[in-house]
């Protein structure tokens, strides 16, 4: 929703009328308009009664699941509201084409059995001078499927009209007028433009919610619309985003397997010399990401850091479904790709390719909103890496404070129970075959958003406990974390055995506001491996 990336403008293919009727609007309508149009996912609760010609609309819902892991069709409905003197309508569907892309649409599924016709909003009326519904004329202009896996975003046209004269008797309305033009139809909660056949390409077990946008004409015209009578010819209403509500649809369940709480890992994993040290050389490859809006808030940009100084270069590699082309910035560790307008609405994702001067693994990621962090944050999603790290085993945290974690060795250290599972904030990109490695293995990040249960201790604050399980002896411990204050102390409480006393430090990162780097700083190296 909100501003949309430009794509290539479709021409909506239509009968001589329909592009008439769509190029009008110089005409001022007399009756009060404030149209909306939504996509029903769950059709259940929608009904056509041809002894009444009553259309009924359930309750909307935005969302849907399935549990199919091959291509196939999910339908659902294209509704409208508070709509008068309806002759036609046109709508723009933002999308990834090769996740969830729509096929095609019936602009009149139901029947009427009394006058043997197929039956939409569009024509619900009847004609009082020939007795029968008013025949209707679909447009779509829907592009290609692109190849699977590819994450290309599409946009599509679609609509339709009456066909004949019109007038306010067949032009029909929802709810009803206080004074109705014709007593031949009713549909008092809405009415059912199109049923949409939205096809689920390939398998989309377990990859989050699969976004199909209503759009307005801004930056991709013409955008959605209606057109209705007004006494003497038609006009153009154009629909503003606030009149147009999206739907999603996921594949979970069933054959999908149970996802495991993934919150970032990257690929292709960097080509390295074969052999078994911890320590091995790498030869620096971008790393990509795909990164999901798991919040309840439209973002502007996203923030991102890792464990070392390496950015070289951000590229995005596939855009949320009509987003403008962001631009990307980084500095040290640090790294941002900002849209600069709400953008990125909840369940959509951005895919990136992130250039490291060395290899490292992601520390954690945010979403924002005009630079306020949103919730949840993926904090601590460390991924393996060349040159293994610590690992933080919660200690006794504090109710509310994120516990920080580092990743592991090439074997998994155990995932601490958590509750509620973990919300993670990205889901990973398809991964090649790794070249010859240090025993890589795609460790699941262990906490994203864990709410934390509180253990008396005689220090306020969070205690966490950090093993080195690197099989190395190491002289610094480097973390990430974030708090609701803009003062952060730490204390060593449990040294390890044998060494001096280190140096702490904490120091806030630009970008976000009350998220921490923290440095533990021996004088000498004395963290033995344990």
């Amino acid at each position: 929703m909100s501003a949309r990336r430009l794509l290539p403008a479709m021409a909506l293919l239509a009968v001589a009328a329909f592009t008439a009727f769509l190029l009008s609007g110089h005409l001022t309508s007399q009756a009060v308009q404030d149209p909306t149009i939504s996509l029903d996912m769950d059709t259940n609760g929608t009904s056509y009664n041809d002894s009444t010609n009553m259309m009924t609309v359930g309750n909307i819902d935005p969302t849907s699941s399935g549990s199919q892991n091959v291509t196939h069709i999910h339908q659902a409905h294209l509704v409208i509201k508070s709509v008068e003197d309806l002759v036609g309508w046109q709508v723009r569907l933002n999308y990834i084409g090769d996740r969830l892309r729509p096929q095609g649409q019936n602009i009149t599924p139901f029947t009427d059995n009394n006058t043997l016709q197929n039956v939409g909003f569009t024509n619900l009326p009847i004609d009082q001078t020939t007795f029968v519904h008013r025949d209707a004329t679909a447009a779509a202009g829907i592009p290609a499927a692109p190849p699977d896996n590819t994450n290309t975003a599409q946009t599509a046209l679609i609509g339709a009209t009456y066909n004949g004269t019109e007038d306010f008797a067949v032009s029909p309305d929802s709810p009803a007028k206080a004074v109705p033009d014709d007593s031949s139809y009713s549909a008092p909660t809405g009415g059912v433009l199109s049923q949409l056949n939205l096809q689920v390409v390939g398998n989309e077990c377990n990859t989050g919610p699969m976004t199909m946008d209503l759009d307005d004409g801004s930056p991709n015209p013409p955008g959605s619309a209606v057109v209705v009578f007004n006494g003497v010819g038609t006009t153009t209403t154009n629909l503003a985003e606030s009149a147009l509500f999206d739907g999603t649809h996921s594949e979970t369940g069933g054959v999908c397997a149970s996802p495991t709480n993934t919150c970032c890992t990257f690929s292709p994993t960097p080509t390295a010399t074969a052999t078994a040290s911890p320590t091995a050389t790498a030869t620096p490859m971008p790393q990509n990401y795909t990164f999901r809006n798991n919040t309840t808030e439209i973002a502007t940009t996203l923030y991102m850091q890792f464990y070392a100084p390496s950015i070289t270069g951000i590229n995005v590699q596939s855009n949320p479904p009509g987003c403008p082309q962001p631009s990307t910035s980084f500095s040290g560790n640090e790294g941002s790709v900002d849209w600069g307008v709400l953008c990125v609405d909840p369940g959509e994702s951005v895919s990136v390719s992130v250039s490291l001067s060395q290899a490292t693994p992601l520390a954690c990621a945010f979403w924002l909103q005009s630079g306020r962090a949103l919730q949840p944050p993926a904090s601590g999603c460390g991924t393996p890496s060349a040159t293994a790290t610590l690992t933080a085993t919660p200690g006794s945290p504090t109710p509310g404070t994120p516990t920080p974690t580092a990743t592991a060795t090439a074997t998994p250290a155990p995932t601490p129970t958590v509750s509620p599972p973990p919300t993670c904030l990205c889901t990973p990109s398809p991964t090649p075959t790794p070249t010859a490695f240090a025993t890589p293995t795609r460790t699941p990040c262990t906490i994203c958003t864990p709410t934390a249960t509180a253990t008396p201790t005689s220090a306020p604050g969070t205690l966490v406990t950090y093993t080195n399980q690197t099989g190395v002896t190491a002289n610094d411990l480097h973390f990430y974390t974030q708090q609701a204050s803009m003062t952060l102390t730490v204390d060593v409480v449990n040294n390890a055995p044998g060494c001096a006393a280190p140096q702490t430090s904490a120091g806030t990162t630009t970008g976000l506001d009350f998220t921490f780097r923290v440095n533990v700083v021996w004088p000498s190296v004395c963290v033995d491996s344990g």
